[in-house]
């Protein structure tokens, strides 16, 4: 989407509808969610890999409200890395990154 009125907000907005169809399955948002999903696991794959790790927390609204994303994301991922722990966090990634750095 492109549009100088299309802010950050407007966009998240309109991804927040589509990841919604998508939960209740509607199949054009199903696939557009399916693909984005795959897309963005494949990133996240090489990253982990290189890293030597199998844990991962997920933060953000699409994982924390679009179930379809989420699953397709960690499906994706354990074909790579069947031993993959994934889990949503419950703090912001800054409220993290202060208690990591406290407890050096």
């Amino acid at each position: 989407i492109y549009s100088p009125q299309a802010t950050k907000d407007v966009v998240a907005a309109f991804g927040a509808v589509v990841g919604e169809m998508a939960d209740n399955g509607d199949m054009e948002s199903l696939e557009i969610i399916t693909t984005q999903a795959k897309a963005f696991a494949k990133t996240v794959k090489s990253l982990l890999i290189e890293a030597n790790k199998a844990q991962l927390c997920l933060y953000g609204g699409v994982f924390k409200n679009c179930r379809s994303f989420r699953e397709t994301f960690e499906s994706a991922l354990r074909k790579s890395i069947p031993q993959l722990d994934t889990e949503l966090l419950k703090i912001t990634p800054e409220q993290g990154a202060i208690k990591a750095a406290m407890e050096l």
